[in-house]
C-alpha cells in the first residue's frame, strides 16, 4: 500500500499541478510508478465533478457548469494532455515526413490543426457532459467523468509499452518503457475504478460500449503515430488520453442519458 501511494504521488505529480510534495529525493523513473496513472486519473476526474456540484449549488446553469469543470480540469492538470493533441494534430496534419513533423511537435506553436483539434475535443466533451447532465442528472456525470479520467489515463500506459520512443530525447524517453506487470497493474486499477463508479448508473452493456469507444479511439492515435512517426512520444500520449476521454464521454451521451 505504502509504494502504491508513493506511486500515486509520483503520477499526480506529473500529470497535475497539484502542489505535491515529492516522495523521494531521487524520483523514480515514471514508467515505475506509471501503474497508478489511473488512480490519479480518478482523482482528477473526481475534482472535476466537485467542481461541478459547486458549480450547480451556486445555481449555475448546467452548460456553464460543465464549462467551468472543463476549465478547472485543465488549471489542474495544466492543460498537458490538450497540448499533446495540438501538437499531434499539427505535426500528423502539416508534416511531410517523419522528422518535419518531430520538429512540428517540438514547436511550442500552435498551427491550424492544432486548434480545430482543441475545439472539436473541448465542443465535444462540453456537449456530451452537458447532455448527460440535463437528461440523467449530476450524479451520472460525475460517473462518467471519473471513469473517463481514469481508464483514458492508464491508455497512456499502453502507448508507452507497446511503442517505442520516437526520439531519443523527451518525455517519454525519459519516462521509459513500463513492463508488462506494471502495465496489466495500471489497466486492472483503472478498471477497477472504472466499473465501481459507473455500475449504479450504466448497465453492463454501457460500460462495454465506453470502454470499447476508448480503447478503440486510444488504439487508432497508436496505430497513426506509428505509421507517421515510427512510436511515440510525450505528446502521443497525451493525445491518447484526449482522444481516448472524447470518445468515453460521447459514447456515454449516447447510451446512458
Amino acid at each position: 500500500m505504502a509504494q502504491w501511494l508513493s506511486d500515486l504521488r509520483v503520477c499526480l505529480i506529473f500529470l497535475t499541478r497539484l502542489p505535491i510534495a515529492m516522495p523521494d529525493a531521487t524520483p523514480p523513473a515514471l514508467a515505475a510508478s506509471a501503474r497508478a496513472f489511473g488512480l490519479a486519473g480518478a482523482i482528477i476526474g473526481a475534482l472535476a465533478a466537485l467542481v461541478y456540484g459547486t458549480a450547480q449549488a451556486l445555481a449555475l446553469p448546467a452548460g456553464v457548469a460543465v464549462a467551468v469543470m472543463l476549465a478547472a480540469t485543465a488549471l489542474a492538470t495544466g492543460a498537458l494532455h490538450e497540448d499533446g493533441l495540438a501538437d499531434c494534430a499539427d505535426g500528423f496534419g502539416g508534416g511531410q515526413a517523419r522528422e518535419s513533423r518531430l520538429a512540428i511537435m517540438r514547436d511550442s506553436r500552435i498551427g491550424s490543426y492544432g486548434v480545430i483539434a482543441l475545439i472539436l475535443a473541448f465542443f465535444i466533451r462540453w456537449s456530451a457532459l452537458t447532455h448527460i447532465a440535463g437528461t440523467a442528472g449530476g450524479w451520472p456525470l460525475a460517473a462518467v467523468v471519473i471513469a473517463a479520467a481514469a481508464l483514458s489515463r492508464a491508455a497512456m500506459v499502453v502507448a508507452l509499452w507497446a511503442l517505442p520512443a520516437a526520439r531519443a530525447d523527451g518525455r517519454s524517453a525519459e519516462a521509459g518503457r513500463p513492463g508488462r506487470s506494471t502495465l496489466a497493474q495500471a489497466a486492472g486499477a483503472a478498471f477497477i475504478v472504472f466499473v465501481a463508479v459507473l455500475w449504479p448508473v450504466a448497465a453492463f452493456s454501457a460500460m462495454a460500449t465506453m470502454a470499447l469507444a476508448g480503447l478503440a479511439a486510444g488504439l487508432a492515435v497508436m496505430a497513426l503515430s506509428r505509421r507517421l512517426i515510427g512510436g511515440q512520444t510525450g505528446d502521443v500520449c497525451g493525445a491518447v488520453q484526449a482522444v481516448a476521454e472524447v470518445a468515453m464521454v460521447a459514447a456515454a451521451a449516447a447510451i446512458i442519458a
